[in-house]
């Protein structure tokens, strides 16, 4: 396929994630810094400079990508690896690994597939319970644009 994420999809991504600088919380209580990079255990939690939540940010989408990349066999147009680098992206490649809009999409069902990117409207907070997001469920709906009409305007 060797297809790679284009700046679009970054924008996107980039809209969405904010950048933080100090490491947070995040909603379901695991620490992370800079574009919604997830933090390990052994990271120091101290604040980072704007190049290395830069550096983090392609790092952690070219993790993304060739994820993406190996877990989606079936050929895709640009703008539907966009949406589901941005899907992966915050929602993590193991979740995509074991999800019905990957066995869709390998399937060759991307009508059903794009429809897929909407159910993924929850988090789990930090007692372990799914909770509805509304944030959530505008990015879902703002992928599935890309995936399916390659519009990139749902960017916040």
């Amino acid at each position: 396929m060797d297809l790679r994420p284009s700046p679009e999809c970054e924008a996107f991504i980039r809209g969405w994630e904010k950048c933080y600088l100090t490491p947070y919380k995040d909603v379901a209580g695991k620490w992370t810094v800079g574009y919604g990079h997830l933090m390990q255990p052994t990271d120091p939690i101290e604040p980072i400079t704007q190049d290395e939540a830069d550096s983090l940010f392609h790092f952690d989408l070219q993790y993304t990508a060739d994820g993406v990349e190996k877990l989606i066999p079936a050929q895709l147009t640009q703008c539907q690896f966009d949406a589901l680098c941005a899907f992966s992206f915050n929602v993590g490649l193991g979740a995509l690994a074991t999800s019905t809009l990957r066995k869709r999409i390998n399937g060759g069902y991307m009508d059903e597939a794009a429809d897929q990117l909407l159910v993924w409207d929850k988090y789990r907070d930090s007692s372990g319970a799914y909770l509805v997001s509304s944030g959530l469920a505008k990015r879902r709906a703002a992928e599935r644009a890309i995936f399916v009409a390659c519009d990139y305007s749902g960017r916040p």
